[in-house]
């Protein structure tokens, strides 16, 4: 798979994912084979390019969760971008509390993990994204660390306005970074926050938030420098600004865009552990409890220079899967400690798209012993005990769900 911009597209090349309108109407199907006429109305869909699959490569595996996010993403993003629109522009501003409740009943209450896929993002489009991702994965965190009804809704919305800010920019570029921001540029981001902070306080927005979510918005604004690591702690934020502050530093260090390489998950999720201080633990647990990390049929890179594929998850602990080696097709246990003390996962390998298609049927042709075969069945087990566990848990809410938000 790799990602071609509008103007390179050419006849007879395959779309590796859905294309969708405003409404979630699909226009193109995975697999459709690129025309003249379909290059041509696709070039005013404002996309800086697509994701095309190699000459003889197989449709990647997409679930039908993952069909659903990126149907729901492109559609919420088109609604976020007409209601900050709507705020910047002194109109009418259209109830955002009904574009949050969406993201709460598709993603605040799941009870199994989801790949989390970016899409490719623009200077033109980048806010939009980066809003609705953001409250995606809020509502996920939150849902993990048993918030309310009126909890996940305060910081949901919230997170689809704290970044309105950067609509105020004058080089939008530099929101595609990753890497260290220097003096000026951290001063206009600054600037740009403080300027869509005042936007939003002004009385005639006053009923745009529900309780609290305004506050949460003004301590992202200003609490939130964009400092050093060791300069910035969590000791003093509301519950919805510790959640958001894991959520946004997630979703921009995994961000794909056409300045630089994006970090991988793991990356992200190693330095939001590695900087306590600043992100709160319980939350940053929470999303690794809410999406797939390193899920089955993922490709990585080991410490002791091999390649491997993810054969197995590990519910217990995402860094240490069973792994199949490329060198020799053996098997390892990652979460055994005489073969962790020597080998570890380092990263997931750099493709466009690491998810392989591997069936059981494929893996029977593999050989383990009982102890990886008592390993695998344990992690089974933990998955199956975690899913029973979330959905008992959604039934004996649901009620009482129901009552809060009436």
């Amino acid at each position: 798979m790799q990602f071609i911009e509008i103007s390179k597209l050419k006849p007879g090349m395959r779309l590796a994912k859905p294309i969708y309108n405003k409404i979630g109407v699909m226009l193109y199907d995975r697999d459709t084979k690129l025309t003249v006429k379909g290059i041509n109305s696709i070039a005013k869909f404002n996309l800086i390019g697509l994701y095309i699959l190699e000459p003889a490569e197989p449709l990647p595996p997409l679930s039908q969760d993952d069909l659903d996010f990126e149907q729901f993403q492109t559609v919420s993003v088109f609604q976020i971008r007409d209601i900050m629109m709507q705020i910047l522009t002194n109109q009418e501003v259209q109830d955002i509390g009904i574009l949050a409740q969406n993201i709460l009943r598709k993603y605040g209450g799941m009870d199994h993990k989801i790949n989390f896929t970016q899409s490719i993002r623009s200077t033109s489009d980048y806010v939009y994204k980066q809003s609705i991702n953001t409250g995606i994965l809020a509502a996920m965190i939150s849902n993990q660390l048993g918030f309310s009804y009126n909890e996940q809704f305060r910081v949901i919305t919230a997170a689809l306005l704290y970044n309105i800010g950067y609509l105020f920019l004058d080089q939008q570029q530099i929101l595609n970074k990753h890497k260290q921001f220097t003096q000026y540029e951290l001063d206009m981001l600054r600037m740009s926050k403080k300027k869509g902070l005042d936007k939003l306080s002004e009385e005639r927005l006053s009923d745009l938030f529900p309780p609290g979510a305004l506050e949460i918005i003004q301590q992202m604004v200003l609490t939130d420098t964009e400092e050093s690591e060791s300069k910035s702690t969590n000791t003093r934020l509301l519950p919805g600004t510790k959640i958001l502050r894991v959520a946004d530093t997630y979703d921009r260090m995994t961000a794909m865009n056409m300045e630089e390489s994006p970090v991988s998950e793991v990356s992200a999720i190693r330095h939001l552990k590695r900087h306590a201080e600043k992100y709160e633990p319980a939350a940053v647990n929470a999303l690794v409890q809410a999406i797939k990390l390193l899920p089955t049929g993922c490709s990585v890179d080991l410490s002791n220079g091999e390649k491997a594929l993810v054969v197995e998850e590990n519910p217990m602990n995402f860094q240490a899967p069973v792994v199949l080696l490329f060198s020799n097709n053996k098997m390892l246990d990652l979460s055994d400690p005489e073969i962790a003390k020597d080998i570890q996962i380092l990263d997931t390998m750099k493709t466009m798209d690491n998810r392989i298609h591997i069936d059981e049927e494929t893996l029977k042709q593999f050989q383990s012993d009982e102890n990886l075969n008592r390993t695998l069945e344990k992690f089974r087990r933990a998955r199956q005990r975690s899913q029973e566990a979330a959905a008992k848990k959604a039934a004996s809410e649901g009620d009482s769900g129901s009552a809060e938000k009436e």
